[in-house]
């Protein structure tokens, strides 16, 4: 992504993660106020309106053919609407245009192109999949979502701006009968030449030689069981884009292929993480580009905890692919997940053979790009089962806040803390089932037809890997979206509700939060602990609840600290306030109970329910000793006298009513 932030070239591609600067403890900053957040919010807006520039995003294969289906889903991330240009281009490089698509401002859609392809779709059965659109390169999200029978994989889609390099590679292993299918696309503006090496532990020898012209793709099939590819051209650095996939035989495809460009980031970062290990028998495909036999390191650890399981070591020779093969994990002790690591450059990818025969593919990531913060789409969870998982790599605990976004509404999930080495996870669909409504009475509607969730880390956790996975209700298999980056996000105090008004006696909700405001939006509110209450007499107030044992009229306010992360992606620490108004004594009572001036609460009470219902008596009187009590406060009579009076009242109440 820009400024640093790592977007993925295809599924588990080695990519440089942004690193936050640790808080800037000794510069505090005077609190952020309602009124200089939005007009900071709207010049940060306007700056990135002004910018705006024409973007473009590619993924390197879709297909339609042959009963397959490959669907765009497209996320808008900022608070404007954004017009995308869809494009296909078939493999001769003939383009065709679809149209221009609105995604509305913090929206997600889904094309399908079988559908928008129409009659054309012989002629552009399959080929490369291109978007344009006015913002920046993290204005808009988009996966290439295929799908060939019963079998799922998505390809993210990404902008030629963000290639390098003139060198691709892939690699794949698997059992026999497999067939490797791989594809390039030249993505810039001239002729590429190219030559393609394949190679295993017993041969290599040159595949293709030639070139590509703009926008032109050329397919690669190989049918041995284990190999890797080396692509090396001309031209401009970054022109070749590379997709492909597994398959286990001809009606079944697994796990997508890696293309990636080799660089620092191989020799800097050597540790990838699997989120989770399926329960099933996993494959693992490890490539040594390197010239001398490698070591590596495969630790299963817990899940929920980071502890150790299994740790084994695996040998690689030069320029070899390796296959190892690991047993389902235990079934009732819980979640696990993977963690390899080497001393050497090193690539990886997997999948799982369920019990079922469904192969899921997994999911691995280097170390370089934890990140803290990420966003996904949510398709329709009547459709679907959705889940997120977010790992915590640090020594250290991260705590994290979380908004799903819908057409029609938003919804924050309650902050939540990921220990140190631990994972967290997400069921969309039961938390749409709980209802839990959140600070201002939200929910995340069971209907949910589609939307997407975002998180941020508060402080300068960036050791975060976050993944959601997507298995529909009719289908066999998964898949899933990776998203990584950060966005400017500031923080500013609220009270909620923002004035309170109750009787003297009452407690009622009056609590501490904070909202974010950031490029996509509000996200919140999210309750925060006060460092420092100004809770006036006769009020009692904690952060949460409010209470008042007289006549009053005040302005409470409380003081916390909470996380700002700027345009730079940096964070500091910035104090917040937030100011809210208690009142009592302002609510009527019926002339029917203010009697007190001529009566007794005690007779007022007894005698003024007498018109009521047997069975509404008893609580009519108690409710009316309560209010008596309330109106002489208010009327600022000695506490102590009208408390007398109240506990007399209510024993009149039990023996005449109750």
């Amino acid at each position: 992504m820009a400024r640093g932030m790592a977007r993925l070239v295809f599924r588990s591609v080695v990519v440089l993660g942004l690193f936050l600067a640790p808080a800037l403890a000794a510069q505090v900053d005077p609190p952020w106020t309602l009124h200089s957040v939005a007009a900071e919010a709207e010049r940060l807006r306007d700056g990135r309106r002004a910018a705006a520039r024409e973007v473009e995003q590619v993924a390197a294969y879709y297909s339609i053919a042959q009963g397959q289906n490959t669907d765009l889903y497209l996320l808008n991330l900022i608070s404007d609407p954004v017009g995308v240009e869809v494009s296909v281009v078939n493999p001769a490089g003939q383009r065709l245009g679809l149209g221009t698509f609105t995604v509305a401002a913090n929206q997600h859609t889904v094309l399908s192109l079988r559908k928008w392809l129409g009659s054309t779709s012989e002629e552009f059965s399959e080929g490369s999949l291109w978007l344009r659109y006015l913002g920046d390169l993290d204005t808009v999200q988009a996966w290439a979502v295929h799908r060939e029978g019963d079998q799922k994989f998505e390809v993210p889609l990404v902008s030629p701006e963000e290639l390098g390099g003139q060198e691709l590679l892939s690699f794949w292993a698997a059992g026999a009968g497999a067939r490797a299918q791989q594809y390039l696309v030249n993505v810039s503006a001239v002729p590429v030449q190219i030559v393609v090496t394949e190679g295993n532990e017993a041969s290599v020898r040159q595949r293709f030689s030639g070139t590509l012209d703009p926008g032109e793709q050329l397919a690669l099939r190989s049918r041995q069981a284990r190999g890797w590819m080396r692509v090396l051209f001309d031209g401009p650095e970054g022109a070749l884009l590379g997709a492909g996939f597994l398959m286990e035989s001809v009606a079944v495809a697994v796990a997508p292929l890696i293309w990636s460009a080799p660089g620092n980031s191989d020799i800097e970062d050597v540790v990838h993480i699997a989120v989770r290990l399926p329960e099933g028998k996993s494959q693992l495909a490890i490539f040594n580009p390197t010239q001398e036999t490698l070591e590596i390191e495969v630790q299963r650890l817990w899940q929920s905890t980071g502890q150790d399981v299994e740790t084994r070591s695996l040998h690689v020779g030069p320029l070899a692919v390796g296959l190892f093969e690991m047993d389902p994990p235990p079934l009732l002790l819980g979640g696990q997940r993977l963690r390899l690591a080497a001393k050497s450059p090193f690539r990886v990818s997997g999948y799982s053979v369920l019990s079922s025969g469904e192969i899921v593919d997994l999911a691995f990531f280097t170390g370089s790009s934890a990140h803290a913060a990420g966003t996904y789409p949510i398709p329709s969870l009547e459709q679907n089962q959705v889940t997120h998982t977010l790992v915590n790599l640090a020594d250290t605990e991260a705590r994290i806040v979380a908004q799903v976004y819908w057409d029609g509404g938003t919804y924050s999930l309650e902050p939540f803390v990921v220990a140190p080495h631990s994972a967290h996870e997400i069921d969309f669909s039961t938390l749409a089932q709980e209802q839990r409504p959140d600070l201002l009475g939200r929910e995340l509607p069971s209907t949910f037809a589609g939307g997407f969730f975002k998180w941020l880390a508060r402080g300068t956790e960036s050791a975060l890997i976050g993944r959601a996975e997507v298995r529909p209700r009719a289908g066999a298999d998964s898949f899933g979206f990776n998203c990584f980056g950060c966005c400017w996000a500031m923080p500013v105090g609220i009270v909620i509700p923002q004035e309170v008004e109750f009787l003297p006696g009452q407690t009622v909700n009056f609590t501490s939060a904070f909202n974010e405001e950031t490029c996509s939006g509000t996200m919140g509110p999210f309750q925060t602990v006060p460092s420092s209450i100004s809770s006036p007499w006769p009020f009692s107030w904690n952060g949460a609840s409010l209470s008042a044992t007289g006549a009053a009229y005040e302005d409470l306010t409380f003081n916390s600290t909470e996380v700002e992360t700027r345009v730079s992606c940096l964070t500091r620490q910035r104090p917040v306030l937030g100011l809210g108004r208690g009142q009592t004594c302002k609510l009527l009572l019926k002339k029917s109970h203010d009697l007190t001036s001529f009566w007794t609460m005690s007779a007022a009470c007894t005698a003024q329910v007498g018109d009521r219902p047997a069975d509404k008596k008893c609580s009519s009187c108690l409710e009316c000793c309560g209010k008596q009590k309330a109106n002489l406060l208010c009327k600022k009579k000695n506490p102590s006298v009208v408390d007398r009076d109240f506990q007399l009242c209510q024993g009149h109440c039990y023996t005449d009513r109750c």
